[in-house]
């Protein structure tokens, strides 16, 4: 699980929140949805959107420590 560490004191990242609250069905549902656009299709789109997490996580990092950010 991820924190960060907020002048309001650690709270956890939102992708924490979402694994740990998400429906018991969902990983079906991951897996049908896999199966009904193929795989290959599937990775790049999960891909895709981990990139995306990545990048708002560093945004967060960064404005919750004030520092600014590099290319």
């Amino acid at each position: 699980m991820r924190w960060y560490n907020t002048p309001k004191g650690y709270l956890p990242s939102i992708t924490s929140v979402l694994g740990r609250t998400s429906p018991d069905d969902k990983k079906e549902s991951l897996e049908n949805w896999r199966n009904a656009i193929g795989h290959e299709q599937a990775n790049e789109i999960t891909n895709e959107a981990c990139r995306h997490g990545t990048a708002v996580h560093a945004l967060m990092e960064h404005h919750f420590v004030g520092t600014a950010i590099s290319d």
